[in-house]
């Protein structure tokens, strides 16, 4: 019997190294059987990745802010004392909003002049330091 159970085990080595090179062989031909299949199964398990997602997504948050709530509770506990204590100074925020919304406006102009010039990779760059100085902008608003 013990002889019968390594023929098995012998015949599907085999059977997969066979199958693998199969596999390797059609893939560096340019048989596009593997990305097809690939595809396939993709279009297959993405509605059950999905589902899987918004199921165990509110588990995992619920866990996760269980252990955030004790920082929290101190960090609001700590944000109601300076704002009952005054320590937050809002006008620095304002000022630092003022200093922001003007970078804002000098990166328009150089967009502009930019765009007259044509030149569309510094163009690029511009957008992405604007959009930067919006949101920092925004967030101090906030």
């Amino acid at each position: 019997m013990a002889n019968r159970g390594s023929n098995r085990s012998r015949l599907l080595w085999v059977s997969l190294l066979v199958t693998s090179l199969f596999i390797i062989t059609l893939d560096l031909r340019g048989v596009s059987l593997l990305s097809s299949l690939r595809s396939g199964t993709q279009s297959v398990l993405a509605p059950v990745e999905r589902l899987a997602t918004r199921v165990f997504s509110p588990v995992g948050d619920f866990f996760s802010e269980v252990g955030n709530l004790g920082r929290s509770r101190e960090k609001i506990d700590k944000l109601e004392d300076q704002f009952d204590n005054d320590e937050i100074d809002f006008d620095d925020y304002e000022s630092r909003l003022e200093e922001l919304e003007k970078e804002l406006e000098k990166a328009n102009n150089r967009i502009k002049r930019l765009e007259e010039g044509g030149d569309e990779a510094i163009c690029a760059l511009e957008y992405a330091s604007r959009v930067r100085i919006w949101t920092e902008a925004k967030e101090a608003k906030a």
